[in-house]
């Protein structure tokens, strides 16, 4: 019977119909739910979500820091022209260049005698025209103090160390285990001693 012709009386009596056969259903097939949904993301790791790769992280002596993608260079024949790392002032230049892996961590060397890390993911990718983030936004640096030398660590093999010199002439050499991140806060600053010391420029480090 088309739908124009159906009586409100009989469209009453067909959605009693419907309503019946469903609880008939319900009743026939209906039990508790086997399945939870539940709210955890205990599991989740950040670091399972970033890719892995390859790049070119850069500070420059002014202390704006990146990280661009490896596969934006590529090796030049005789008589290339290169290509430039990033797009700086006049007075600013390149300080520190290295090829690390995203998951890497970086640790970062101050002028105060202080270290500060952190993971190469979590600096600011950005292209090769661009002069990146002042890395004083990124460590709790105080006042007068910047980043003299970075080292990327991707595993503490046994037997590493690492060599410091800085400009007094100054040299030490550290176990590298006894300065992996799990070790010491992010905000570590040494011992009471090596913070008197306040003659750290130019430092340098090295495995």
């Amino acid at each position: 019977m088309p739908s124009c012709c159906i009586s409100s009386g009989s469209a009453e009596r067909l959605m009693e119909v419907i309503r019946e056969e469903l609880e008939l259903v319900r009743d026939q097939f209906g039990d508790e739910r086997r399945t939870e949904i539940t709210a955890n993301s205990s599991d989740i790791n950040i670091e399972d979500l970033i890719n892995r790769e390859d790049v070119v992280v850069t500070l420059s002596h002014q202390g704006y820091v990146k990280y661009q993608p490896l596969t934006d260079y590529e090796a030049q024949r005789r008589g290339g022209k290169g290509k430039s790392a990033a797009r700086i002032k006049e007075e600013d230049f390149i300080d520190r260049l290295l090829v690390a892996n995203t998951h890497d961590t970086i640790l970062c060397f101050s002028s105060r005698g202080r270290l500060y890390w952190m993971k190469v993911y979590q600096l600011p990718e950005a292209s090769r025209g661009a002069r990146g983030r002042p890395i004083v936004n990124l460590l709790p640096l105080e006042a007068n103090e910047r980043i003299t030398a970075i080292l990327p660590v991707r595993e503490y093999e046994e037997g590493v160390n690492v060599f410091m010199a800085t400009a007094s002439g100054t040299v030490k050499k550290n176990r590298a285990d006894r300065i992996q991140p799990s070790t010491f806060r992010r905000d570590y600053r040494g011992e009471p001693e090596r913070r008197r010391r306040t003659d750290r420029r130019g430092s340098d480090v090295r495995f």
